[in-house]
This record gives C-alpha cells, structure tokens and sequence, in this order.
C-alpha cells in the first residue's frame, strides 16, 4: 500500500475549507489551493 501524502487541508462539517495542499509522488507539495470558508 503506498502511503505517500496526496492532499492535506481542513473539514469544517464535512466540507473542505481554506488552504488545500496537493502532493506528488515523491510527497513534495506541488499545488496549493484556497477553498475559501464554509457556506451557511
């Protein structure tokens, strides 16, 4: 099983919010992305 990161960031109720971090195969970040702040 590879167990190499791919994304990390935050869930507030289910929903990605804020800074979202993709990695590639070798686990260096490559890609950060702003989902912005939970919908109410």
């Amino acid at each position: 099983m590879d167990e190499t990161l791919k994304r990390s960031g935050h869930v507030d109720v289910g929903e990605p919010v804020g800074e979202w971090i993709a990695y590639d195969t070798a686990g260096e970040p490559y890609k950060v992305t702003d989902r912005g702040s939970r919908s109410s």
